[in-house]
């Protein structure tokens, strides 16, 4: 079965560390954090793309620093390598305010997707103007935040799974609790909510019918591995 590792990255760190871990970052990605202008988002970028090339780095057995990376035609992130018998790992990463998570697997397609509880009535306003009539109407039934945030995650994990384009993606119709198996035109794709921090929603998508489990732990910058626990979904 497919194992999928799942970091939780604690965005909000030192400057010591926010400046050990631009060091990694390729080009594009140190511009960008130029572009910040907000010095506390600037640090949560780079906290969030360093970890995640260390991560990544540990799991294909490459220097962080020297991974590159290419993007699909929706603009999904792949890891690009050196031309070989095996392919490097699936990644995928999202940020949301003081955390990111970031997801890691060898041999299927994954996406990934971490958000906040909104209100009431956001939640409301953006269910109907994104999710089909039907499930608009489910999300005001009961717990419109609750309910919004769980198929708000579903779905731009399976968009990034797949890698297609968010507005399409949120018309897609996910029932179910747990583990969902959807039909996309890219194939069959199978969902899953994840435990997340207060306040916070996640879940998790893989390219592919079969079922899959989740390791989730915590990075830490100490040791890049700390408080290790595992989920089966």
């Amino acid at each position: 079965m497919t194992a999928v590792e799942l970091w939780l990255i604690r965005t909000d760190q030192p400057p010591p560390v926010c400046t050990e871990l631009g060091a990694l970052l390729d080009p594009e990605e140190q511009e960008r954090a130029r572009c910040t202008t907000d010095p506390r988002r600037r640090c949560r970028f780079v906290v969030a793309h360093g970890a995640a090339r260390l991560l990544t780095g540990a799991r294909a057995g490459r220097p962080a620093a020297d991974l590159r990376w290419r993007r699909g035609p929706h603009g999904k992130p792949e890891l690009a390598g050196p031309p070989g018998p095996e392919p490097g790992p699936a990644v995928n990463l999202s940020t949301a305010g003081a955390f990111a998570l970031f997801a890691l697997t060898d041999d299927r397609a994954v996406g990934v997707d971490l958000e906040p509880v909104p209100t009431g009535p956001t939640a409301l306003r953006l269910a109907r103007r994104y999710f089909p009539p039907d499930e608009a109407e489910w999300v005001a039934e009961d717990r419109p935040a609750e309910r919004f945030a769980r198929q708000w995650t579903r779905k731009e994990a399976l968009v990034k799974a797949v890698g297609g384009r968010l507005a399409e993606g949120l018309r897609h119709p996910l029932p179910g609790p747990r583990q969902v198996l959807a039909e996309t035109a890219a194939g069959p794709c199978r969902v899953a909510d994840l435990a997340a921090p207060p306040g916070h929603r996640a879940a998790v998508a893989l390219l592919g019918p079969g079922p899959f489990t989740v390791h989730q732990r915590l990075w830490c910058p100490a040791t890049n591995v700390n408080s290790s626990s595992l989920v089966d979904s």
